[in-house]
Parts: structure tokens; sequence; C-alpha cells
């Protein structure tokens, strides 16, 4: 048994020992699958929290010392060496308001080396319901990476808030994030970033709501690299895109060196980036100019 501390340390070594392909480790987005794993362990107190393993499973409870009737419950396993699977629930009271989080995080790998990431957030509350009914809010996230550890694509969901008929000290995880199964496709804003060069990405958002649909490029936000796809999510503000030079192009690429530690996976995640900069040196985008048929803004 170790303190969380000493667990998130070693985190790379402790969900490798659950079986996992050495292909996840291989890939550079495995940087970006710890970076999300960690996101779900920011405790306070981490050295008074121990870590037990189950199975093939990592698990601990932790209680906030902090903030009064505050429970963390996180659990990491994998029932296949394809596929991770990072979970924590907060369960937290004030007076008779009561509040559950759930986010559950899981980490694919195909034959082809691809990775995909797949965040599921919802929450469910008893403000301002009555006994036996609890408002629930969702959205799901799912981001992929190529075989270099570059970030292709990235589709984000979100949901109308909703009130369900059950008790909010009985209502299940599951039952907060029913409304995200596929088969539903009961979104009401949906957000497909795709990237189309070295550090231009489209984007298209979907809302059901209004009955709209904004289309437009976007430059990529490079101030700590361009593996991820980091853009200006507000399509409302018009941003032209100019051609960039050779050179340009290979000291943004060159760049990436200063924001990876492991000189392997970067020299494969720079390969990457090339295949991406190619034909940027001739791509050029002025919103002003563009029609509701291709990239602005329509109805459906």
């Amino acid at each position: 048994m170790s303190s969380v501390r000493e667990f998130k340390a070693n985190l790379d070594n402790e969900i490798m020992s659950l079986g996992l392909d050495s292909s996840f480790r291989e890939n550079p987005a495995f940087e970006r699958i710890i970076l999300e794993i960690e996101s779900l362990m920011t405790y306070e107190d981490m050295n008074n929290a121990f870590v037990r393993r189950e199975g093939n499973n990592f698990i601990f409870s932790w209680k906030n010392p902090y903030a009064k009737d505050e429970i963390r419950k996180f659990k990491i396993g994998s029932s296949s060496k394809d596929e991770l699977v990072a979970s924590v629930e907060v369960d937290s009271k004030k007076g008779l308001e009561h509040e559950r989080i759930i986010d559950i995080k899981s980490f694919k790998i195909n034959s082809n080396g691809w990775v995909e990431i797949i965040n599921k957030h919802g929450t469910a509350d008893n403000i301002n319901c009555s006994i036996g009914r609890c408002n629930t809010r969702c959205c799901v996230t799912r981001k992929t990476y190529d075989m270099y550890g570059v970030q292709e694509s990235e589709e984000v969901k979100e949901f109308n808030p909703s009130v369900v008929p059950m008790d909010i000290n009985s209502i299940t995880p599951m039952t907060i994030l029913a409304v995200t199964d596929n088969k539903y496709n009961y979104w009401s804003q949906r957000t497909i970033v795709t990237r189309r060069f070295l550090d231009v990405a489209a984007v298209t958002i979907e809302n059901r709501n209004l009955d709209k649909v904004v289309r437009g490029y976007q430059l990529i936000d490079n101030q700590t690299g361009l593996q991820d796809l980091r853009y200006n999510r507000n399509l409302t503000e018009k941003e032209k895109i100019s051609e960039l030079m050779q050179t340009e192009i290979e000291e943004m690429i060159e760049k990436e060196r200063e924001y990876h530690s492991d000189k392997e996976r970067v020299e494969k995640l720079i390969e990457g980036l090339r295949r991406y900069a190619e034909g940027r040196d001739r791509f050029s985008y002025d919103p002003e100019n563009v029609n509701n048929n291709s990239y602005g803004t329509s109805q459906r």
C-alpha cells in the first residue's frame, strides 16, 4: 500500500503494471494519458490517502478535511491490454444540499497505434428539487491521437440539464450518465474539431436548441506546443489565417522539443507534425470571404 503522492509520482509504471500493451507507452500521447489521470487526483492531502490494489484495479477513497461531508472515490483499472479506465466519484453535502459528481475517462489504443481518450462527466444535485427528484447535467469529450501522438480530432457533446425521478441518495453514476449513451443521440450542442494543417483546425459547432450551425478555421494555440488541439472556442471572433513561410513552419516544429522530456517520443511526435505541415505554406483563410455553404454560419 502506498500513499496517493507516491502512487502519482510513479503513475506511468503503476498503470503499465496492469498488463497494458507496450504500444501505449510508445505513443507520445502516453504523456497526455498520464496528465488526464492526474487531473482526477487533485487532492490537497495526498500523503494521508492510501492506494490499494484489488486484482487489476487500483482504488482509494479520501475524505476532504477542508470541506465537511465531502468524500472522493478513485479507481483505475484494465480489463484488457488495449484499454484503461479511470474514474472518480465525488459526494458532497452542505446543509440540505447534496451534490454528486462522476468523471469516467477511458483510454483505448487500436491495432494501428491510434489512441482514443473519452471523458464522460456528469453531476446530480437536489437543489430546488422535490423529494424523490434530482437535477442532472452531462457532457462527453472524445479525443483522437494518431500513431505519432498528434491529436487529430476532438468531439465535445453537451446535453440539456434534466430532472430525473430519482432520489439523490439512490441515483447511480450510470444513471447520471445514461443520456450520454450514443444510441440515444440526445446532445444539445456538438463541437467537432479536426486538424487540417500543422497549426490549423477546422471547427464545426452544431446547436440543436438554436437550430444553428457555425463553421470556421481556427489557429491552434501553440504556446505550449502543437501536439494538442487547443483553439479559440468562440467562432464569432473572426480570425484571419495567413500562409506561412517554410522557415516559420520548421521553427514551429522544432520548438516542440522544448515541451517534452522524453527524447524518443518527441522525435516520433515531430515526425507526425511534419506530416501535417505539408501544404501549410499555400493555405490561407479569410472568414469575411466565405459563404454559408462552406465555412461560416448557417441554419439547418
